[in-house]
Parts: structure tokens; C-alpha cells; sequence
């Protein structure tokens, strides 16, 4: 059979496509190594398709929590929060670049679930008040936050009460890091940063479990009615079609742009330095490195925890049972 040039151009692009990913996740070092911008987060975008962006993000995580095992497998960062919360002897946890206030309401209702009688402060340098007031309504009064913007470098209204970040420290440079690191310890207290785990496994399906939150009808007809009402610009029409490759650039690229441990642990040092410094005395730290479930288990295939021995090396081959998550502890040394 012959077959048109056209055919055989696309085959031979899709295979290109297939050994070049293959290539680059070989060799992918499992560290931060791009600087690319994301398409929907990185202030590229109008604020209320930020905004849906944000609120796929808010359900991947609230949808998270449902499932055993997905967020937290071994119940040891919810009890690192009540450690650190009991050294800081503060009941609240302050959230930085909150985004759509989710996860920290989650791990919230998790502590008082627990018996801790907690609350959460939201901050942001762009607050969503909108979005947090819906968590408000949702979770009750444990839920705080600040109107006004908030920079994370300068966080002088908290004290030792710990933080947390999620998903959101692959949008600063190292320098920017370097900054949040030194203020956590310039106070005294401790910062758990939850951002994607730098894994081959996550170059392969953070794409898959974006989308799979991205293409939810329910979402495509909320972006459809701000098109109706005016909140968007007309030509956010035209990229309706090619949402699934969107998404998957900025899904790919948040994995690409994600520090590793060692990474982070050298840039604590680095703002250890700083605040020793500054203060002309030592600065002493304390770190220690958490991880998620699995991709099968935040994309919810069957089976994925507690599965056979067979189905279980699958998984492993092909980066299913790559953790989602990586939680970095930071946490200034006490007296």
C-alpha cells in the first residue's frame, strides 16, 4: 500500500515525538531545570482564567483528600504539622501564595478531624478573597485570611506560627526561595513546602492527572459562561479546542520547574548564612523531606494501593508509582 507523503510525515513526526520524549525522560536529572513560563499561572494569562486555573488546582487537591492514601500515605505530615505547631505553641498555619486557599483548608479540617484546634491563615500576593470566602462558608471560622496583599519574602504578622506553600514555590526563582527560606528562619519558625515531586514520573502523567481535572464538563461549562458574560476576552474562544495541550504545557513544565531536596536544602543553607549575617550569630536548621502518593493513586486506578506484586511492577515501569508530592520541612533549630 502506498501511502500519501502527508501520512507519512505525521507518522514520522509522532514517532520523533515518541523517541524524544523517551530521550528526555531518561535523562532528566529529576531536579529544577527550566525557567520556562506557564501559561495560565504566570501572570500571562487574564485573572479570571488564572482563576479557573486556580480552582482546577483547588478540586485536584479537595478530590486528593478523598482518597486513601493519595495526599498523605503514612499520616506522617499531618503529624509533622502537629509537631511543629506544638513547638511554635501557635494553634494557626499560615498559607503562602495561597492561590485558591484549598489544600491548607484541607490539611485544616484534617488537624481538627485530629483533635488539634487549629486554623489556617491564607495570604497571597494576589488574593483570591472571592475563593477563600467560599472556604469560609465551606469550613467555618478556622478559616482566615488577609485581604491585603502579602509578600512571602516579608511575613512579619505571623510570628513562629508555621507555614506552608503548595504548589506555588516552582514559581519563584532561586533567589526568591533563598528570601522565603531566610524569613521562615529570620522568625524562628518552620515552612513545609509542598510542590511537585521533580520525578520522571511526573514528566510522564502530571499532564494526564491535569487534564483530567482541566476537561471536567462542569469546568468547560464555567469557562464557556464567562465567555457569555464578559469576564473573559473573545479570543480565549479560540483555545478551547487545544485546552488539553495547554494544560499539558504548564502540567510539564510546573514538573520541569520543580526544586529538588538537595536543592532546597542548599538554599536553606544559603539563608541560613544570610540571617546569621545579619543577626551575627549562628543559625542553625533543621530539615526533613516527605512524599505523596502516587500518581495511580491521585488518578484513582483501581488497585493502586495494596496492589498485587505483578501490577505493582506496572506500575513501577511505567512512573505510575512516582509520588505526586514532595513535602520539604524546613524548621529553624530550637534553644
Amino acid at each position: 500500500m502506498v501511502h500519501s507523503d502527508a501520512t507519512y510525515v505525521r507518522r514520522a513526526l509522532f514517532g520523533y515525538a515518541i523517541v524524544g520524549l523517551a530521550i528526555g525522560v531518561a535523562v532528566y536529572p529529576e531536579r529544577r531545570v527550566l525557567t520556562w513560563f506557564e501559561l495560565f499561572t504566570d501572570g500571562l494569562a487574564p485573572d479570571s482564567l488564572a482563576s479557573s486555573a486556580q480552582d482546577v488546582l483547588a478540586e485536584m487537591w479537595t478530590d486528593a483528600f478523598q482518597r486513601e492514601g493519595a495526599v498523605d500515605p503514612d499520616g506522617r505530615v499531618q503529624r509533622t504539622l502537629r509537631e511543629l505547631m506544638a513547638n511554635s505553641s501557635e494553634s494557626s498555619v499560615v498559607e503562602l501564595a495561597a492561590g485558591g486557599g484549598a489544600a491548607a483548608a484541607e490539611w485544616n479540617a484534617r488537624l481538627r478531624h485530629g483533635g488539634v484546634d487549629a486554623t489556617v491563615l491564607l495570604t497571597d500576593l494576589q488574593p483570591n478573597v472571592r475563593a477563600w470566602r467560599r472556604l469560609r462558608e465551606r469550613h467555618g471560622e478556622a478559616i482566615g485570611f488577609v485581604e491585603a496583599p502579602t509578600d512571602a519574602t516579608a511575613l512579619a504578622l505571623s510570628g513562629r506560627a508555621p507555614r506552608m506553600i503548595h504548589v506555588a514555590l516552582h514559581h519563584f526563582p532561586p533567589h526568591l526561595v533563598r528570601a522565603v527560606l531566610a524569613d521562615v528562619l529570620r522568625a524562628g519558625a518552620s515552612i513545609v513546602v509542598a510542590d511537585l515531586a521533580p520525578t520522571a514520573g511526573g514528566l510522564l502523567w502530571n499532564a494526564v492527572l491535569s487534564n483530567k481535572y482541566a476537561l471536567r464538563p462542569a469546568k468547560l461549562r464555567e469557562l464557556g459562561a464567562k465567555l457569555r458574560d464578559g469576564e473573559l476576552p473573545w479570543w480565549v474562544a479560540l483555545l478551547l479546542p487545544i485546552t488539553p495541550l495547554l494544560a499539558s504545557h504548564d502540567a510539564t513544565v510546573s514538573v520541569l520547574r520543580a526544586y529538588s531536596a538537595a536543592q532546597l536544602r542548599a538554599l536553606a543553607a544559603d539563608a541560613a548564612r544570610d540571617v546569621s549575617l545579619e543577626q551575627r550569630a549562628d543559625v542553625e536548621f533543621e530539615t526533613r523531606v516527605l512524599r505523596s502518593g502516587a500518581y495511580a493513586d491521585w488518578l484513582g486506578l483501581p488497585t493502586a494501593r495494596g496492589a498485587a506484586p505483578l501490577l505493582r511492577r506496572v506500575y513501577a515501569w511505567a512512573g505510575l508509582s512516582a509520588p505526586v508530592v514532595q513535602y520539604f520541612v524546613l524548621a529553624a533549630a530550637s534553644d
